[in-house]
């Protein structure tokens, strides 16, 4: 009779421990879908932002330009832009200029853009922030071609609109030069980069 009670409690002991075990699987596989569905929400709203400078021109014109493009599938809220020459942050136009003209700077200079810090990028949304342009003459096209040659030589200095922004999960990346944006904690607050890029005398708005 003992031995009949200890077997029966050895199984009831084996089957607790197998239910239990099995609980255990049932809550992992749970948590584990959870999380790949979790990864299927973020990446079916993913964002991807790059920035391009452009130097280029038209019959009537010459430009400098910065395009901002969303490749992702999701929207992207823009929190911060920021101007860079040869990583060091420009605040005004000016110093764009000067870095890529020296002292063969175009002159007089038409500008429009768009402030993107706090708007939202659509997915597959392509966006020129800056554009300056400049009317072709002889001065702006010896300007311009001398900016080639440097490019061709290696002796430009890397211009880059640097963005940072934000998908509607709120997980944030900072776009970088010829490479994958970085994922950051949170973007810093908005330069305000169109405020404060040109002062009164440096250019017309069209």
């Amino acid at each position: 009779m003992s031995g009949e009670k200890k077997s029966a409690l050895n199984f009831e002991t084996v089957a607790s421990v197998v239910a239990m075990g099995v609980g255990v699987c049932a809550l992992f596989v749970a948590w584990d879908q959870a999380q790949v569905m979790r990864a299927q929400k973020h990446a079916s709203v993913w964002p991807i932002v790059s920035a391009d400078f452009i130097i280029s021109g038209d019959e009537k014109t010459r430009f400098l330009e910065f395009v901002v493009e969303n490749a992702g599938v999701g929207p992207a809220l823009v929190e911060s832009m920021t101007l860079k020459t040869d990583g060091v942050e420009a605040t005004r136009w000016r110093q764009l200029e000067e870095e890529l003209f020296g002292a063969e700077l175009p002159g007089a200079m038409a500008f429009n853009g768009n402030d993107l810090e706090g708007a939202v990028l659509a997915a597959g949304e392509s966006v020129t922030v800056l554009k300056g342009s400049w009317n072709v003459g002889d001065e702006i096209d010896a300007a311009f071609q001398t900016l080639a040659g440097r490019y061709l030589q290696g002796d430009a200095p890397s211009v880059s609109l640097q963005v940072c922004y934000c998908s509607v999960f709120d997980r944030c990346w900072r776009s970088e030069e010829q490479a994958r944006s970085v994922p950051v904690k949170n973007c810093p607050a908005p330069t305000k980069l169109f405020g404060g890029l040109f002062t009164d005398d440096e250019a017309g708005s069209e």
